[in-house]
């Protein structure tokens, strides 16, 4: 009558607890471990075997309240026991390539632009840049004899592909004016009747 009274009270308990917890209790621990005994070719669980499942101890706690603290406790112990576990740090090993995406700087020397006189001569000053194992090229041409635009263009590439251009700018201009010589004397005195020839000029 002592067992039949226990499991009644038991029996209470796990369908008032078992109503406010999500999480798996110690009841349901129980009624798994009855179920694996049924299911390993034993006989049905007896009153013994729901009570040893919860883990009661019979001979210290015959009382409802003393049954419930004794599940209470469990429970507990089953709580701190899964939360116990700290989940292993992450370790961010890669590294990221170091990538150069900055092209060169082009320094133009002397004039720029420059206003050249027509027919005189015209050697450039080329540029420089700020990085020691790029490659500067220079392309263009200038044409002393005819006035026009020019443009010099300097192209600089480094090691990792970084490419920049600078332009220099000539403006070959005319502003002299030309020089005639007069061939033979400027100032010629002819007798009245003679005959005068033209001896031109030259610029």
């Amino acid at each position: 009558m002592k067992k039949l009274l226990i499991l009644w009270m038991i029996t209470v308990m796990l369908i008032a607890t078992s109503c406010n917890d999500n999480q798996p209790s110690t009841q349901q621990i129980a009624i798994s471990k009855v179920a694996n005994y049924a299911q390993n070719g034993n006989s049905a669980p007896t009153i013994q075997d729901c009570i040893d499942g919860l883990g009661i101890n019979l001979e210290n706690n015959i009382t409802a309240d003393g049954i419930a603290n004794q599940i209470n406790e469990t429970n507990e112990t089953n709580g701190s026991e899964e939360n116990t576990t700290t989940p292993p740090e992450e370790t961010n090993t890669s590294t990221s390539p170091v990538v150069d995406i900055t092209p060169p700087t082009i320094t133009i020397l002397d004039t720029n632009p420059i206003a050249l006189e027509a027919l005189s001569s015209y050697s450039d000053a080329g540029a420089t840049t700020n990085e020691e194992n790029a490659t500067l090229t220079q392309s263009g041409e200038v044409n002393t004899t005819k006035v026009s635009v020019y443009t010099i263009t300097y192209r600089a590439v480094d090691s990792s592909g970084n490419a920049a251009e600078a332009n220099r700018t000539i403006n070959v201009v005319d502003t002299t004016k030309p020089v005639i010589t007069l061939n033979g004397d400027a100032n010629v005195a002819i007798e009245k009747g003679g005959v005068c020839t033209e001896l031109g000029a030259t610029a």
